[in-house]
């Protein structure tokens, strides 16, 4: 159980777990995954989706996104994270 309290099962399932849960708490702070933030967080960084392939994907009021509105959701997206990730440190 390598000492995890609380975990019924083996230490790599509770870490699974764990995982889990932290990917959930980082698009919450997105906004979700059906906001753009978090779509864009798990799309190109889970994923490995091209920011451009993203951007042909996602529709605004049934128009394409442009280029440099991915860019800057993307960059937006990384300064929420870095927040939210040192907050818990």
């Amino acid at each position: 159980m390598a000492g995890i309290p609380g975990c019924a099962r083996p230490a790599r399932h509770c870490g699974n777990v764990r995982a889990g849960q932290e990917v959930y708490e980082a698009l919450q702070a997105l906004g979700g995954m059906s906001s753009p933030a978090g779509s864009c967080a798990w799309f190109v960084l889970g994923c490995e989706m091209s920011l451009g392939k993203w951007a042909e994907r996602e529709r605004w009021n049934g128009r394409p996104m442009h280029q440099h509105h991915a860019t800057g959701i993307l960059i937006a997206v990384l300064g929420v994270l870095r927040g939210h990730f040192d907050g818990e440190r």
